[in-house]
């Protein structure tokens, strides 16, 4: 650690500066002890000038995993004469959320200094562990499209549970071979419009994938999946969903934010009715990011004023969604003026025993069909900030003392979404989309994935799926081998709870 610091500050007077410490030197700073780790200045909150000391130790762990790492890969090219390929299990953003002692001590968190490395080829994961069952979306662990953007290679590890595994296999064990098949298949369909990879895993050796109609199934998605691999992807999202590496070292370390506002939400960004891409703060800043209609963004707590202007120029005339705490976080302050100026709306704090709200009453698209069941965290959240009125403003969820957590705002520089909890429901976040122009797959909770020649369902929940295609097209069923009509726009299919259906856009065979 100390090493690293003399790399980070030039003497002990920056130091001093910036740990608020006179007396320590770059010879005999401690490790942040128990207490100080345990500790926050503003409630869930660090505060960036008082606890500098301890950004930089959370900083320093992240590196302290992923440089070896870039040092192994250093060697491997070096051995082989660049000949072999180097592949890391790294960069697990999401299910480190869901620890609970914080993503902070997890070493997973400097993710996009690993794809600026050269000498790295590959990054894999196995899918989420956290709604992979039947009927649920097969998440990522990472922010998937930024390895695509770093030009490196994605490889999903898919270790499902299939009606093989002994039935205490938990992590979402599949009772049935045709629900094995959907799994296998909804999880090609995140797999093939971004042109990554896949392998099949048994973890435990013990008979997982031990089962012909398992590889007849398989063998099926290969046969597409060579088919289309050499031809250039033109997977174009129209939402962008962005999270951050940084700000997450600069806030408490438990689960109280990160688990639900990101390690759980995912579930709820996956069934909005249209395909997400999904990248690091990085890419926006350095301009990577295509251009999209709708930006989500789950944990910008800490950003610098660069990052800011950055954030503010791009979402111009487009629609942003922002969460709990977004922009709180300044270079060397902690102000809730910050976070009004990001978000777009004025700010108060409230006192609540838990963050949970309801939807008010009122006539706005964005409160269309809503149910009135209570979101958000049933745990306190502190600081806890509440949208003021003011002229432009809609309501749309509030404390059950009716301060207003959740809101919006449409003026000449685009919609704006403030979800002062860490949840929303997709129905919510669909209504966004609706109102910033994206086009909707489905109008329900479904899994979706597309591409212009390739579309990807899965029913949540069983039920008659009313479909809308971007364009009119030949839609063709990939596994019925049978064409379901041509100029097709949009039409209805009856699906079973989990079941996947794949289609071919715009040709015959």
């Amino acid at each position: 650690f100390r090493r690293w610091l003399k790399e980070r500050y030039p003497n002990d007077d920056a130091l001093r500066a910036a740990w608020n410490d006179p007396d320590v030197t770059l010879e005999t700073a401690e490790l942040p002890t128990a207490d100080e780790r345990r500790s926050t200045t503003h409630g869930l909150f660090r505060d960036p000038a008082r606890e500098r000391k301890l950004l930089d130790f959370y900083e320093y762990k992240q590196l302290a995993m992923e440089e070896p790492l870039e040092a192994m890969a250093r060697v491997i090219k070096e051995e082989t004469d660049g000949k072999k390929l180097v592949t890391f299990f790294y960069g697990y953003f999401f299910d480190m959320c869901g620890i609970p002692s914080g993503p902070q001590i997890a070493g997973h968190f400097a993710m996009e200094r690993m794809l600026r490395c050269p000498d790295v080829d590959i990054l894999c994961s196995p899918i989420s562990y956290f709604d992979r069952q039947s009927g649920g979306a097969g998440l990522f662990m990472t922010a998937v499209d930024s390895v695509r953007a770093a030009g490196k290679l994605w490889l999903n590890e898919d270790d499902t549970r299939t009606y093989l595994a002994a039935e205490d296999a938990g992590f979402g064990r599949i009772d049935t071979p045709q629900k094995s098949f959907w799994v296998h298949q909804r999880n090609y369909g995140h797999v093939l419009p971004r042109r990554m990879a896949c392998w099949y895993m048994d973890l435990g050796g013990v008979g997982w994938l031990d089962g012909q109609d398992l590889w007849d199934n398989i063998g099926r998605l290969q046969a597409h999946y060579d088919a289309y691999v050499a031809k250039p992807a033109t997977f174009a999202p129209e939402v962008a969903v962005i999270v951050d590496e940084r700000s997450p070292l600069a806030i408490a370390c438990n689960s109280t934010i990160m688990r639900l506002q990101c390690y759980l939400l995912r579930a709820k960004l996956y069934r909005m009715g249209a395909p997400i891409r999904v990248h690091y703060l990085g890419d926006l800043l350095s301009g990577k990011l295509p251009p999209s209609k709708a930006y989500i963004f789950l944990d910008l707590f800490h950003l610098d004023p660069a990052a800011r202007a950055r954030i503010a120029e791009v979402t111009s005339q487009k629609t942003a969604v922002y969460f709990y705490g977004s922009g709180f976080l300044g270079e060397g302050e902690a102000d809730d003026r910050l976070l009004s100026e990001l978000i777009g709306m004025p700010v108060s704090r409230v006192e609540a025993e838990r963050a949970e709200v309801a939807f008010v009453e009122g006539d706005s698209p964005l409160l269309a069909g809503l149910s009135p069941e209570p979101f958000g965290g049933k745990t306190k959240l502190s600081p806890l900030w509440a949208v003021e009125p003011a002229p432009g403003i809609t309501p749309l969820a509030a404390l059950p003392s009716g301060q207003t957590l959740v809101a919006a705002r449409k003026d000449a520089e685009g919609l704006r979404v403030y979800v002062g909890t860490t949840d929303a429901p997709a129905a919510l976040l669909r209504n966004v989309l609706k109102a910033s122009g994206v086009h909707l797959y489905v109008d329900s909770d479904d899994v979706v994935s597309a591409d212009d020649g390739f579309l990807a369902l899965t029913a949540t929940a069983a039920g008659t799926k009313h479909v809308v295609l971007p364009e009119p097209t030949t839609i063709r069923d990939l596994y019925e081998d049978r064409v379901l009509g041509k100029d097709i726009s949009q039409f209805d299919v009856p699906m079973a709870e989990g079941e996947t259906r794949l289609y071919v856009l715009g040709q015959e065979q």
